[in-house]
C-alpha cells in the first residue's frame, strides 16, 4: 500500500514536499509516531485533484508543533529582523501553530486579493479554503526555502489569520534576507498586501 507521500507524489509531482526531504534538508528528525500519522493519512484522490489543477503546494507541517518563536531559535537568519523582533512580545510569536499534519497551500496569492480588506479578502475564498496562520506560512516558506531553493511567496506580503495585539491582522513575506512579519493598524486594503488561501484536508 502507498504512503501518503507517495500516492501524492505521484500526482503532484515536484509540488508534494515529503517528510524525508525536510529531515535532509533541515535536520529536523521525524519522530515514528507523527511520521506514522502524516504517511498514513491517504488523502482522496478528489482532493489531490484539486491541488494539482488550483497549483496547491502540499508540505508535511513540522515533527512536534512549532510557533514562530521556536522557528526563530532553531535560526535566526530565517528572518529579515535578526535581532530583537518587534513581535517578540505578542501571542501570535508562541502560538504553537505549525503541528504534524499536511499543510496545502496555494503557491500563488489570490490575484484580486490586492488592494481590499481583510474581510474583502476572505470573501474570495472558496467554501473548502480558509485563511492560514502566520506560523504556518512561515514554516512554507522555510521548507521551500531550504528544501527546494524556492523562494515561496517572494517580494509580496500576504495577511493571515493571525492577530497582533492591536487586534490588527499579521501580514508576512519573503526576501532575500530573509522572512518579513509586519502588522498594520486597520483592516483597510492596501495594494501590496495579498492573501493565500490554505486548502481543507478533513472531510
Amino acid at each position: 500500500m502507498q504512503t501518503a507521500s507517495e500516492k501524492a507524489t505521484n500526482l503532484l509531482g515536484a509540488n508534494c514536499i515529503t517528510p524525508h526531504m525536510v529531515e535532509s534538508s533541515i535536520g529536523l528528525p521525524y519522530e515514528e509516531e507523527c511520521l506514522h500519522r502524516l504517511e498514513s493519512d491517504i488523502l482522496p484522490d478528489a482532493k489531490l485533484m484539486r491541488m494539482k489543477a488550483s497549483n496547491y503546494m502540499l508540505i508535511p507541517g513540522p515533527p512536534a508543533a512549532l510557533s514562530l518563536s521556536d522557528m526563530y531559535a532553531m535560526n535566526p537568519d530565517w528572518f529579515r529582523t535578526s535581532r530583537d523582533p518587534w513581535f517578540a512580545n505578542e501571542d501570535f510569536y508562541t502560538e504553537p501553530a505549525a503541528h504534524c499534519k499536511w499543510l496545502a497551500l496555494g503557491q500563488e496569492t489570490l490575484s484580486k486579493s490586492y488592494g481590499k480588506s481583510f474581510m474583502r479578502q476572505k470573501e474570495l475564498l472558496l467554501r473548502d479554503e480558509m485563511v492560514p496562520k502566520v506560523a504556518e506560512v512561515v514554516w512554507a516558506m522555510v521548507v521551500l526555502n531550504e528544501v527546494l531553493g524556492v523562494r515561496f511567496l517572494n517580494r509580496t506580503q500576504v495577511r493571515t489569520f493571525s492577530r497582533a495585539k492591536g487586534d490588527q491582522h499579521v501580514d508576512c513575506g519573503n526576501t532575500a534576507l530573509g522572512v518579513t512579519i509586519r502588522a498594520y493598524l486597520g483592516e483597510r486594503g492596501l495594494s501590496n498586501i495579498g492573501m493565500v488561501p490554505k486548502l481543507r484536508l478533513a472531510a
